[in-house]
C-alpha cells in the first residue's frame, strides 16, 4: 500500500529505472537471439573475458536484472517504503558495473543515469493530501 501519492519527482525516477531495465532486457534478450558467433561477439565486447564464456545464462540474468528493475520502478511511483532503499543500492550497483568495463559514452550514460535517480529520490518531498 503507498503512503501517499506519487509525485513528479519519484514518477522521474521511476521512468528512469524502467528505461534502464528495458535496455538490459533487449541486452540479455540478444544473448538469446544471436547466433553463436553473434553471441560471442556481443558478450566479448560488452563483457570481461571470463564471464563471456556463458553468453546464454548472462542472457538469462540480464533477463532477471530487467524484471527486478521493473519491480522495483513500480514500487518507487507507488512509493513502498521499501523501494527506497532498494532503488539506491541497486542504482549503486548499475552504476559500478557500468564503471567496469569502460566504455566513456556508456559508462557515463550509466553512472549519470544512477545518479539522477538517486537525487531524484533523495529530493523527493511527501506529497500533500488535501481533502
Amino acid at each position: 500500500m503507498p503512503e501517499t501519492p506519487s509525485s513528479g519527482q519519484a514518477t522521474a525516477a521511476g521512468v528512469i529505472i524502467v528505461v534502464q531495465g528495458g535496455l538490459i532486457g533487449l541486452a540479455g534478450l540478444a544473448l538469446w537471439i544471436l547466433s553463436r558467433a553473434g553471441r560471442r561477439h556481443f558478450t566479448n565486447r560488452f563483457l570481461h573475458g571470463a564471464l563471456a564464456n556463458h553468453p546464454v545464462l548472462w542472457g538469462f540474468a540480464l533477463l532477471l536484472v530487467a524484471v527486478w528493475l521493473a519491480v522495483l520502478a513500480v514500487a518507487v511511483v507507488r512509493r513502498d517504503r521499501w523501494a527506497r532503499a532498494a532503488a539506491y543500492v541497486s542504482e549503486a550497483v548499475l552504476a559500478v558495473v557500468g564503471l567496469l568495463h569502460w566504455h566513456p559514452l556508456r559508462s557515463l550514460l550509466g553512472l549519470g543515469l544512477a545518479i539522477v535517480v538517486v537525487v531524484l529520490l533523495a529530493t523527493d518531498e511527501p506529497v500533500a493530501v488535501t481533502t
